[in-house]
């Protein structure tokens, strides 16, 4: 078996060759044509003697040929490690150097035995190499993806992912979504992510459908341009860009969408509403992790819980009701790259610990935050997300975030609110405090708000907590 022959030569060989699977940059790009380049770049590994088990590293830009080169890559029986292009030459040596890579294809040059840097170098590359038709036979347990976790908690694990687990995405999330060849994916989470590489190959791939690849970053105008002149019929985000999404109103399309889907941090009632309002569709709300693959959980359309697992996957809390949500199903990776102790702590019997806090209520799951954002104030617990939705009650509240810090001579816990204005307000620290009083219990009140014209994300687009409770720590140093 191998994953590649199902998501890319059977298309061919079932009469697809000529339908098209990438819009890239006002161009299509056909299964055909998408397998030839993916020949091309395995005969460019393999004449560098790269061969099964050997790592990949990918990290480039969205683009046709990126899909090409992690396809090539599986097709020798290699591991395609995929990572952020815009990492700093030091990390993404770090991460090169942790999975011992064979062969590079990058961005930006970095000093390697195998480097192909993308453009006119590595397109001249391909077109001179040699076609490698065949296909490597693999076990179901064989390596296919190393997928670096976004790193908002701490330092990025290399997740990796078996060719069964790729396999088994069609009749776990794809059944759920129901994708047909006549649907269009985009997503504004990039390949070198699990969330993004999910939604722009493996569930359009899957169904014989097509996606959307966006080169530059997703802001909201280049999302906006893109909703009008690539029409998807799939849109998959994170909440932050919603967010950001809601203040160009005017020029948003999303006529030809079906489905919104939402990933990547809890979601609040209000965005699910505003959005409603503002464009008419409701969104499907959607928890994943890198050590999933792809989404696990999936609401129904314009409601903030979760819902219920997608077919085959089985989700349990350790508690009641309410605790930290272990994930079970053929989707989740077999272990951390090179990190036995890591691999121990999360990867327990067969279940995924996900180090997300879920309760289940009234027959859904509802998100409740993350087990290191949780801040014990005075032998209370605090949800930094129960907080949060209470101040984005708020009308001058544009969006916000929660975290705890410690203060004082002591080091005793504190609730810290980072909050984005919307408008102008006179005196808007004041109105929150007296709004705090009436709507949360004590322990719960931010001791302090900071006000700031946008969050720090990570890579991902997620708020970067791990970046909050830094800098909130740094100004409680400070005092």
């Amino acid at each position: 078996m191998n994953a590649v022959t199902w998501y890319l030569d059977r298309h061919s060989a079932e009469g697809r060759a000529a339908t098209p699977c990438l819009h890239y940059e006002g161009r299509e790009v056909s299964y055909g044509e998408l397998l030839e380049l993916s020949q091309r770049a395995a005969g460019l590994l393999r004449g560098a003697g790269v061969g099964e088990g050997d790592r990949v590293l990918i990290a480039m830009d969205d683009s046709p040929v990126t899909v090409a080169c992690v396809f090539g890559a599986l097709r020798l029986g290699a591991i395609a490690v995929a990572a952020n292009p815009k990492l700093d030459r030091a990390e993404l040596r770090n991460l090169a150097e942790r999975a011992g890579v064979r062969a590079m294809f990058l961005a930006n040059e970095l000093p390697g035995e195998t480097v192909w840097l993308s453009g006119p170098e590595l397109d001249a590359a391909l077109a001179e190499a040699e076609p490698v038709l065949d296909v490597a036979e693999v076990g179901p347990d064989a390596p296919a993806l190393i997928q670096f976790t976004s790193g908002s908690t701490g330092t990025p694990k290399g997740v990796v992912h078996r060719h069964s687990g790729l396999l088994a995405l069609p009749r776990t999330t794809g059944a759920r979504f129901g994708l047909t060849p006549a649907d269009r994916c985009f997503s504004t989470p990039k390949l070198s992510f699990g969330y993004g590489f999910g939604n722009s190959v493996l569930l359009p791939f899957a169904a014989g459908a097509s996606s959307v690849l966006l080169e530059r970053p997703a802001d909201p105008y280049a999302v906006a341009h893109a909703l009008r002149t690539a029409r998807p019929t799939m849109f998959f985000s994170v909440p932050a860009l919603y967010a950001a999404l809601l203040s160009t109103p005017d020029r948003l399309d999303f006529s030809g969408v079906r489905c919104c889907v939402v990933g990547g941090e809890g979601l609040h009632a209000r965005l699910v509403e505003r959005w409603r309002e503002v464009t008419g569709h409701d969104l499907v709300n959607a928890l994943g992790s890198t050590e999933c693959l792809h989404i696990v959980l999936a609401s129904r359309p314009g409601r903030a819980d979760l819902g219920d697992p997608v077919p085959g996957v089985e989700v349990k809390v350790l508690g009641e009701s309410e605790g930290e949500a272990y994930v079970r199903g053929p989707l989740t990776a077999s272990h951390y790259w090179n990190a036995p102790a890591e691999t121990a702590d999360v990867f327990r019997d067969g279940w995924v610990r996900t180090g997300d806090v879920l309760r289940r209520e009234q027959d859904a799951w509802h998100y409740v935050g993350r087990t290191d954002d949780i801040v014990n104030v005075g032998g209370f617990k605090v949800v930094p997300s129960h907080v949060e939705a209470r101040l984005l009650e708020h009308e001058s509240v544009g969006s916000c975030a929660v975290v705890g810090t410690s203060a004082g001579e002591f080091a005793l816990s504190t609730v810290v609110a980072y909050v984005v204005p919307a408008g102008e307000h006179a005196d808007l620290e004041r109105a929150l405090r007296r709004h705090a009083r009436a709507r949360l219990a004590p322990p719960e009140r931010p001791a302090r708000y900071l006000f700031t014209d946008r969050l720090p994300t990570t890579v991902t687009g997620k708020v970067s907590r791990f970046r909050l409770r830094e800098l909130a720590n740094s100004v409680e140093g400070q005092r």
